[in-house]
């Protein structure tokens, strides 16, 4: 068990790095003075877009406005619902990693719209394997993601609607884990009632954490060469603070009427992430 582990002078380091292969991936790959930001933030698994309808427009969805479907991207989008909605879905990833997402929107009057939402991401369980051990040491961990987020919306005139939402996360590895809570910011404008559509909002805005749990206790040997000191001092390793994976996102969608029976909704995004390169998102609906 952790409790239990031996860590020479010459082994500890006064920081933890998560991330490093995505690191050294990006160095090789780039410039040699770029240097990318991917994995180094927590709470990632909150830029997973959930929504098949969304995704399947290249993930334009800062200007969309129709519902429940689009709250993740911008919380102004459920501004103006008029029923309860809820939506839920359901990922299986390789290596067994589970996904899951449900929001629920209720209507309540002139107050505007309130959304309740839970995100969870799952490895499954992981061998313990070590350098003396490659093949397992019997024991097994996993990686565990939750959010729970509270929001509301409402229309501020008959075309611009605002929203906002507040969610508390929190990732565990093993023994150890990481707590902190965002907050998201959304707007959207109804340029006319069957025209063009901007949305902004920005997202995941918040102050990071850093890790803790018993897997960061060790015992520690301050002078390894030196017999006769105490070699199992009781240790902690502390970890970085880890910031948040922040993002502004502007979107313009304009729906395209070709008949009564027939409709086009063209939809872009520009993105600015803070641990990722800016983007964009091009996509259609038929």
């Amino acid at each position: 068990s952790a409790g239990h582990r031996q860590v020479r002078g010459d082994q500890v380091r006064p920081h933890s790095r998560i991330g490093i292969a995505a690191w050294l991936l990006l160095a090789s790959a780039g410039p040699a003075m770029a240097q990318g930001k991917t994995g180094t933030t927590i709470g990632t698994f909150l830029t997973i877009e959930p929504n098949a309808r969304v995704a399947a427009m290249g993930n334009a969805g800062g200007a969309a406005d129709f519902g429940i479907e689009a709250y993740w991207y911008n919380p102004a989008a459920i501004a103006r619902t008029e029923k309860h909605e809820v939506s839920f879905s359901h990922l299986t990833w390789i290596a067994s990693i589970d996904y899951n997402h449900v929001a629920a929107a209720i209507p309540a009057g002139k107050v505007g719209t309130l959304v309740a939402s839970l995100t969870s991401l799952n490895s499954g369980k992981i061998d313990v394997r070590t350098v003396s051990q490659p093949f397992g040491t019997g024991e097994s961990f996993d990686v565990a993601d939750v959010a729970v987020g509270l929001g509301w919306a409402r229309p501020i005139t008959d075309r611009f609607s605002v929203g906002a939402r507040i969610t508390y996360l929190q990732e565990r590895i093993w023994h150890s884990s990481v707590s902190s809570g965002v907050i998201d910011l959304g707007t959207v404008y109804r340029v006319n009632d069957a025209g063009l559509v901007i949305g902004a909002a920005m997202t995941n805005l918040g102050v990071g954490g850093q890790y803790d749990g018993r897997d960061l206790s060790v015992t520690y040997d301050q002078d390894p060469n030196s017999s006769g000191d105490n070699g199992t001092i009781p240790a902690t390793i502390f970890t970085d603070k880890f910031g948040v994976p922040i993002t502004l996102r502007f979107g313009l969608a304009l729906p395209v009427r070709i008949n009564q029976a027939n409709r086009l909704r063209f939809a872009v995004d520009a993105l600015h992430r803070s641990d990722n390169a800016e983007s964009m998102n091009l996509g259609a609906e038929y």
